[in-house]
């Protein structure tokens, strides 16, 4: 059975709700790294930076969340989360890139501008060039979705995925992906997913997106006030550990969204 090492709300996000989406059984592994496990021998022979998540399949080892999610999309073909021709195939493997590499590496200097320069000043220009490049990139990101349904066409992708991970991380900045138009409208429909749903609900996350702080013209307000209840789920935490298939049964409880890890 496929294990996923795991920390609430990190980057194993993506791989949790491809392996919901795909729909194979699997279990989940909490790591918990404020107390260090991610330095444990054990963790670090599964990846060497002791960075969460990691992988195992059988005789395969991985590590680096892109990657996983790229294999088990490749591997599980039959779920459709890889487009089969070009040109969607082509600009599914160019926002997966671009996600794991740009955004991504754009958020990690906002949270964690410490960790790339040392002084109060310095790490607050690091912050401040940060957001000003992710609002640049959320443009981008939003010209991209005009007239498509998704990030490469009608179909939803695990660049999709990977998308809805990095905008969560971004809910709680001054200028959030929600606030452009197409990226909300979308968003709404990714939390509908059911992969999302289950994937939120059992790592204990929750995120209502409220129609109020969305800049969009009266009548996609007024759908999203309209759908705003059925986008409100109590979320179940993690165990130690979980094991899910895709005709499972999950009881749910309230538990407080989780921050970036």
């Amino acid at each position: 059975m496929i294990r996923l090492y795991y920390t609430p709300g990190g980057a194993n996000m993506v791989v949790h709700a491809v392996l919901e989406h795909i729909g194979t059984p699997y279990e989940l592994k909490p790591v918990n790294s404020d107390s260090g496990e991610n330095r444990s021998e054990e963790f670090l022979e599964l990846s060497p930076d002791g960075r969460v998540p990691a992988l195992v399949d059988g005789r395969v080892t991985m590590h680096e969340s892109s990657a996983i999610a790229m294999y088990l999309s490749d591997r599980f073909s039959d779920a459709g989360l890889v487009p089969d021709i070009d040109p969607d195939r082509s600009r599914y493997y160019m926002w997966m890139v671009l996600l794991g590499n740009t955004v991504e590496e754009a958020l990690l200097r906002w949270y964690h501008s410490d960790a790339y320069v040392a002084g109060k000043p310095e790490q607050a220009a690091v912050k401040l060039a940060a957001e000003a490049r992710l609002i640049e990139l959320w443009g981008r990101v939003d010209d991209a979705l005009d007239g498509r349904s998704y990030l490469t066409g009608n179909t939803m992708t695990t660049a999709d995925l990977m998308l809805f991970m990095l905008c969560f991380w971004s809910r709680r900045m001054k200028s959030p992906p929600s606030r452009w138009d197409n990226i909300s409208i979308w968003l709404q429909d990714m939390q509908d997913q059911e992969c999302i749903r289950a994937m939120m609900s059992q790592e204990g996350l929750a995120w209502v997106l409220l129609p109020e702080l969305v800049p969009c013209h009266p009548g996609r307000r007024e759908a999203l006030s309209r759908g705003l209840e059925s986008s409100t789920h109590a979320y179940r935490g993690p165990g130690s550990p979980l094991r899910y298939g895709r005709d499972d049964t999950r009881p749910q409880a309230i538990r407080s969204p989780t921050a970036l890890r």
